[in-house]
């Protein structure tokens, strides 16, 4: 390779900080990387690997810069809840708050595994839910890569490029081997991705930029979507529209920017708001409820965790905050910009990445002291 290809594999700054339990009763966990270029996703692959006093934690994003743009999958060394800290390194205080580290200098290490170049700034991505597909969404199109074909290091091209999209696109969902995604255009495509055929299973178009999409986990063939102009749309999987409720009739000016559903409620959706408010949705009841209100900017990142029912919100306020029971639990004050992807492992209770327009890259594990009642 050429000096100025293996220039791209670097994509953080070699300096770094780890810090472990600066505040027992709010962090177990906090590693703060500098991205090289601004990123607006963060995904994490299912599988890990363990290996002694450490987990080996895959992650994928992209970068979102004029100057260069990537798809990277990388992975970075975390202490397992287990692993002891150097007995020198901690100190007590008058007010019980001590810091602690780690001898091994590993942990918070990233290192590459590939990377693929892009035509443009990549504005999305999804993982499909083995962890081997990601769809990244650019301009108009979205490309598909295939885990397996990548070997360390080596610049991929993807396995499928869809253009049947019109516009940007900043909602996409899979659903198995299927991916459904929106763009800013209103238009709505269900494809096939299974032996990466590209099928087009279903399409529409509702005429109004789709912010946020969400597939049920309790209703077979339920799909929900929010738009920029207010509306809370339930279609199934041929895209036919089952019932339209214009969210602004329920709570005064409310305009859906995300939305996502708990595992553990079958009745209720949470939907985030372009002022900054949280609503919990009662589909039977067509009533909603506001969450107390902190972020005073859109809520464009909205998830529960897989393992109960904890509620992830990242907003453009730089803040991103947790949610336990509708209460206000946790808030993450470590980014200084919008908040431009955050998400909980698929396998690991409470580990969250998250990248931020101030080109910060941080993976942090909420203290178990903060969800205690």
């Amino acid at each position: 390779m050429s000096s100025s290809e293996t220039s791209h594999i670097t994509a953080t700054f070699d300096s770094f900080q780890v810090f472990k339990r600066n505040a027992h009763s709010l962090y177990d966990l906090i590693i703060s990387h500098v991205l090289c270029f601004p990123s607006l996703t963060i995904n994490f692959p299912p599988k890990t690997t363990l290996k002694n006093d450490q987990i080996r934690v895959p992650f994928t994003f992209s970068t979102h810069t004029d100057e260069q743009n990537f798809i990277y999958q990388q992975t970075i060394s975390l202490p397992t809840p287990q692993t002891s800290q150097a007995q020198q390194t901690i100190s007590v205080s008058s007010r019980g708050v001590f810091a602690g580290g780690y001898g091994n200098s590993d942990f918070g290490l990233i290192k590459p595994e590939f990377f693929a170049q892009i035509p443009a700034e990549a504005n999305f991505s999804a993982l499909s839910p083995d962890g081997e597909i990601i769809a990244v969404s650019v301009e108009n199109s979205i490309l598909i890569f295939d885990f397996h074909s990548f070997l360390i290091n080596q610049n991929c091209a993807p396995k499928l490029t869809l253009s049947h999209i019109v516009s940007d696109c900043f909602s996409m969902v899979f659903n198995e081997f299927q991916l459904i995604c929106g763009d800013s255009s209103g238009k709505v495509l269900i494809y096939d991705i299974n032996s990466f055929s590209g099928e087009i299973l279903a399409q529409c178009s509702f005429g109004a930029s789709i912010n946020g999409i969400c597939v049920s986990p309790h209703f077979e063939n339920l799909i929900l979507f929010v738009t920029d102009q207010g509306e809370l749309i339930f279609t199934d999987f041929k895209l036919k529209m089952l019932k339209s409720v214009l969210l602004g009739d329920v709570i005064e000016d409310f305009v859906g920017t995300s939305i996502c559903w708990s595992c553990f409620d079958n009745n209720s959706v949470t939907i985030g708001g372009n002022e900054g408010d949280i609503i919990i949705y009662n589909i039977k009841e067509n009533s909603a409820r506001k969450l107390v209100k902190y972020h005073t900017g859109a809520i464009y990142q909205l998830q529960y965790s897989q393992f109960y029912d904890l509620l992830l919100a990242g907003s453009e306020d730089s803040r991103i905050t947790l949610w336990l029971g509708g209460e206000l639990v946790f808030v993450h004050a470590g980014h200084t910009c919008c908040v431009s992807d955050a998400r909980f492992h698929p396998t690991i209770p409470n580990l969250i990445g998250s990248v931020a327009e101030d080109n910060s890259l941080q993976f942090w594990w909420p203290s178990n002291l903060c969800f205690e009642k």
